[in-house]
């Protein structure tokens, strides 16, 4: 303690009080430890109306439904979903065609397509799912398009890409919201690129675009945040996906799909996944 006592010369002179307890390092280490781990609890914690902290089904019975694109990473995703959970997969029709309808044999059902920039389309791939499995646990949404020519900064590229992005992000969560606070622990994971949150160079309209996703994201986020977890994952190595060989980009493919699968499974409800080493995320950011 700190003490003020006037002296005899005048002002006061702060003077200093030394008080020693004993203290049971142990015991004091032990509820510290304590207390960060139930600020953790509560801080992780996406409660019920009755105050209770929901179970999460293991991920073989979750139904999860998969908005796909023709990339290699999507693919790699798919192999290791349809054995591991209740999977329903919806795509763009160019994505289907390019590719995606090899799974069709494996899911027991085709890849069904859908217009992104139709609130109809996509409000029919959320019924089926639902129709198809009784529930819709989990939403990963996987859509992110770019600009198909260079031309990327105009006006209609950049409205283009916007209605795109994001209205398709939008569709599908208005439509599946309702529906996922039927579940017990409902989750909605948006798989995204770090362009929405550091822009890159010369492509304007695309990070314009992610912005206004992560940004609708985060928004829903914070009004459902007793009722959905929603996370979004951001795979760390931007500027390497553009230089890299055919090899490199199966491997961080495969470890791309390994990170989200590895989260489903082990019920992560964690805010942000970084996918990748988180290292390499500032370098990554602004390519030469």
């Amino acid at each position: 303690y700190l003490l003020a006592r006037p002296t005899i010369s005048g002002p006061r002179v702060p003077r200093c009080l030394c008080v020693l307890a004993p203290v049971h390092t142990m015991s004091f280490r032990n509820k510290v430890k304590g207390f960060f781990r139930e600020s953790a609890e509560k801080k992780r914690r996406r409660a019920n109306t009755d105050g209770t902290v929901p179970v999460q089904e293991p991920l073989s019975r979750r139904s999860v439904l998969l908005f796909a694109k023709n990339v290699p990473a999507h693919h790699e995703l798919i192999k290791l979903l349809i054995p591991g959970s209740l999977l329903f997969v919806a795509a763009m029709e160019k994505d289907v065609k390019g590719g995606l309808d090899v799974h069709n044999e494996a899911l027991k059902r085709e890849v069904m397509s859908f217009d992104p920039y139709s609130e109809e389309s996509v409000m029919a791939v959320v019924n089926e799912a639902a129709n198809e499995y009784g529930k819709v646990d989990c939403v990963v949404m996987g859509i992110d398009e770019g600009a198909d020519d260079d031309d990327s900064a105009s006006i209609e590229s950049m409205k283009g890409l916007l209605d795109l992005n994001l209205g398709v992000c939008v569709f599908a969560l208005f439509h599946a919201i309702p529906r996922l606070h039927q579940c017990e622990a409902p989750q909605v994971v948006l798989l995204s690129t770090m362009s929405g949150e550091i822009p890159l160079p010369q492509n304007p309209g695309y990070c314009a675009a992610r912005h206004a996703v992560h940004s609708f994201v985060k928004k829903i986020r914070q009004e459902e945040k007793l009722k959905v977890c929603i996370a979004l994952g951001f795979p760390s190595d931007v500027a390497a996906q553009r230089t890299s060989s055919e090899e490199e980009e199966v491997s961080r493919s495969k470890v791309y799909a390994r990170t989200v699968f590895g989260n489903l499974k082990d019920n992560k409800i964690a805010e942000t996944w970084y996918i990748g080493s988180k290292a390499k995320l500032m370098s990554a950011s602004t390519p030469a």
